[in-house]
């Protein structure tokens, strides 16, 4: 994703696909946040848009369900903030959350 600065001409392109993982992601808008507050043994890994916290204590079954929790721009960091402390609290379920608020933008939005 080297060819042009604004990595949301590269999402657009037509005629090339170019994978997302040479996007570099703002830490500080989500990343950051949670990886301060991250219990012991617990790790962050990136995958595409997602960062995922796991836990090698838990185990994701095959089959089962997922909550998915909403935010806007303007909230996100609160509702990131609330949502992994107390999944923290827990430590019974791994998570994954966007890579930053332009991801999130993305996601939120119609196209």
């Amino acid at each position: 994703m080297q060819s042009r600065q604004n990595f949301l001409y590269r999402l657009r392109d037509k005629d090339h696909y170019e994978s997302f993982n040479g996007y570099v992601p703002q830490k500080k808008d989500f990343y950051d946040l949670v990886a301060s507050r991250l219990p012991f043994g617990w790790y962050i890994h990136r995958k595409d848009i997602w960062f995922h916290c796991t836990s090698p204590r838990n185990s994701t079954p095959r089959q089962g369900w997922k909550i998915h929790v909403s935010a806007t721009l303007a909230n996100a960091r609160e509702v990131m903030t609330r949502v992994a402390m107390r999944l923290f609290e827990r430590q019974e379920a791994d998570f994954k959350f966007a890579v930053d608020l332009s991801v999130l933008f993305l996601l939120n939005s119609k196209n």
